[in-house]
C-alpha cells in the first residue's frame, strides 16, 4: 500500500520529468507565440467569415422554405394528386443529394476538414 509521502514523492518525480521534458521540447523546436494584436485580428476574421456564412445559410433557407411551404399548404387543401407526386419527386430527387452530401463530408473529415 503506498503512502501519502509515497504519493507526493511520486508526483514530485512526474513533475520534473515533465519540466526536463518540456525544456528539450523547448529547446529543440523554439517557436515564438504570435503577438496578442495577431490573434485578435484572427478571431475577428473568423467570426466575421462565420457570421456572413449564418447569415447566408439562413436567407438560402428562408428563400426555399417560405415558396415550398406555400405550396405545400396550397397541395395540401385543394390538389391531393398533386401534392403526392411532389412529395415522390422530392423524396427521388433528395435520397442522391443527400448521399452526396454524406460522401463529401466524409471525405472533408478524412482530409483534417469541419
Amino acid at each position: 500500500m503506498t503512502t501519502s509521502s509515497d504519493h507526493g514523492n511520486d508526483e514530485e518525480k512526474m513533475l520534473e520529468a515533465l519540466g526536463e521534458t518540456w525544456a528539450r521540447i523547448d529547446a529543440t523546436f523554439h517557436a515564438e507565440p504570435a503577438p496578442g494584436t495577431d490573434w485578435t485580428a484572427m478571431v475577428r476574421e473568423r467570426r466575421l467569415l462565420a457570421k456572413r456564412k449564418f447569415w447566408t445559410e439562413l436567407a438560402i433557407l428562408w428563400s426555399v422554405a417560405i415558396p415550398l411551404l406555400g405550396v405545400m399548404f396550397l397541395l395540401i387543401t385543394g390538389m391531393q394528386t398533386m401534392f403526392w407526386i411532389l412529395e415522390a419527386v422530392t423524396t427521388a430527387t433528395a435520397i442522391p443529394l443527400l448521399f452526396a452530401e454524406f460522401k463529401r463530408a466524409g471525405r472533408s473529415s478524412a482530409r483534417g476538414g469541419i
